[in-house]
């Protein structure tokens, strides 16, 4: 890769594996359910005892239909966006311009973008975590809200972070492709998940993943593979590594027996990490 691209594809993103289930069970979100001791709380259970938790009440909703329609794949891509600022500013509460955000997501501030803006911030609002992670090999508990709380003036958006951030270091972060902003929600979530966990491994130097793997992180249940079949998935998966085959990835899919099939992938456009720290703030923060 040359380097003088790298500033323009990449941003560096604090990601470890407290990020990573609070990305994955967002989108796992969709298919909670009421938390039976408390019907406010719209619950899903990720691995263990992680879990997280949607206040209804906060949210001034009580059609569990549209509670399930609020989710969406740009809560992530805010979310992973609040944290590239956070480790550029290294302090919490983080100042967020409108205008920048849309411009990293390739999008134009029409009202209905800035309209879901506003509800993409009060969902992960009303969200509330409780996930075990380690740091330097010490076990700790994240909990409780995502995000304290926000306030608009004009274009800038004052957005205080949960304690979770706490756990985090700004020292310690991968490097992400912009593309990933700019997959459309409806359509690309699958992509940006797995261009999340991509990006994961191969901050670990690991380069193979099972299918089962992602099909669980991905929140494909039994139910549903056996449903929908193994051509569905394939074909989902196949169109979802062809979009994230724009982001510099070579990859070795091999679907026989889909579920115990390992991906292999390595990346053609990072060879390592230097001079993005210094470029990357112009471009995205």
């Amino acid at each position: 890769m040359q380097k003088d691209r790298a500033p323009q594809q990449y941003v560096a993103i604090p990601l470890n594996d407290c990020v990573m289930f609070i990305c994955e069970g967002i989108m796992k979100l969709r298919n909670g359910q009421i938390n039976p001791y408390n019907p406010n709380e719209w619950v899903r259970y990720l691995h263990g005892e992680n879990q997280l938790c949607l206040d209804i009440s906060k949210m001034g909703l009580t059609d569990i239909t549209e509670t399930t329609g609020m989710i969406r794949f740009s809560q992530v891509q805010l979310f992973i966006y609040l944290l590239h600022l956070w480790k550029t500013s290294r302090n919490s509460p983080i100042t967020m311009n409108e205008n920048r955000y849309f411009a990293v997501r390739g999008i134009r501030r029409r009202p209905e973008n800035v309209i879901r803006l506003q509800e993409d911030l009060e969902v992960l609002q009303s969200i509330h975590i409780s996930i075990m992670g380690k740091k330097k090999n010490k076990p700790y508990l994240a909990s409780g809200a995502l995000l304290k709380g926000y306030q608009k003036k004009g274009k800038e958006i004052c957005v205080t972070l949960g304690d979770f951030i706490n756990y985090l270091t700004p020292n310690v972060f991968t490097y992400l492709n912009t593309r990933f902003f700019q997959y459309h929600p409806k359509h690309h979530w699958m992509a940006g998940l797995l261009s999340l966990k991509f990006a994961q491994l191969n901050k670990l130097g690991t380069h193979k993943i099972k299918i089962g793997t992602i099909a669980d992180y991905l929140g494909i249940t039994d139910e549903q593979y056996k449903k929908q079949g193994q051509q569905y998935y394939t074909q989902l998966l196949e169109r979802s590594l062809h979009t994230l085959s724009g982001e510099g990835y070579q990859i070795n899919l091999e679907a026989t027996n889909m579920m115990e099939s390992v991906i292999e992938f390595k990346m053609q456009s990072i060879n390592d990490g230097q001079d993005l720290e210094s470029h990357e703030h112009a471009k995205v923060s």
